[in-house]
Parts: structure tokens; sequence; C-alpha cells
């Protein structure tokens, strides 16, 4: 019998320049290349544990201006590739804003445009 995990969000790529590390300060540099509600794929030469607790700041805008620091937890890491991370408490606002971002993704997608 085949095991097929589903996923509880939307996925989609993207390459979200951000900032991110185990303090608010977000010391170290990654891109997101995988968004979703519930969390993200940044790829980063950088390691944290998985279980440990993460901040990524990065703009909701697109425009660089009004950043964000997201909080979560590692979920995984693929080493050479980046972290897996979980998001924990979004706000209503920061949860709209990346469903904005999904969905103009999949339109994306759906339309045969960048992926």
């Amino acid at each position: 019998m085949a095991f097929t995990k589903e996923r509880r969000h939307p996925r989609a790529k993207v390459s979200i320049p951000v900032n991110w590390g185990t303090a608010p300060n977000c010391g170290f540099e990654g891109v997101i290349a995988i968004l979703g509600l519930g969390g993200c794929l940044i790829k980063t030469h950088m390691y944290a544990p998985k279980g440990h607790v993460v901040f990524i700041r990065m703009s909701l805008n697109g425009e660089g201006q009004g950043a964000s620091i997201l909080r979560g937890h590692v979920k995984y890491e693929m080493d050479g590739i980046g972290l897996g991370v979980e998001f924990e408490g979004l706000t209503e606002e920061e949860q709209k804003t990346i469903g904005d971002i999904l969905e103009l993704q999949l339109q994306n997608r759906e339309k045969g445009g960048k992926k």
C-alpha cells in the first residue's frame, strides 16, 4: 500500500530574499524557495537544528518596505540546501498577505507563466 502525505496548505515556488536567525536580529541571509501558509523552505548555507525556534525577516509587500518578522521552528534541515520551517503564530494580516502571494503564484502557474 502506498502512503501519500497530504499537505494542509497549498504551496508555491517563489524567490523571496530574507534574513533569518535563531534570534530576532535575523543575522543570516537566505531565499525562500517554497512558501505556504504553514511554512517555507529557506535556501541557505547556514544551519539550525531541528526543533530550534527561528525568526524570518521578510518584506511581505514585495517592495522592501514594511518588513515582518515571522516566527517558526525548524521541521527539517537539508544539508547544503536549507531549512524547512513551520510558521508559528502568524497574524491575520501576515496570513492574508502570504495567501495573496500564493494565489498570485498559483494563478501564474495555471496560466503557464513563471513558476
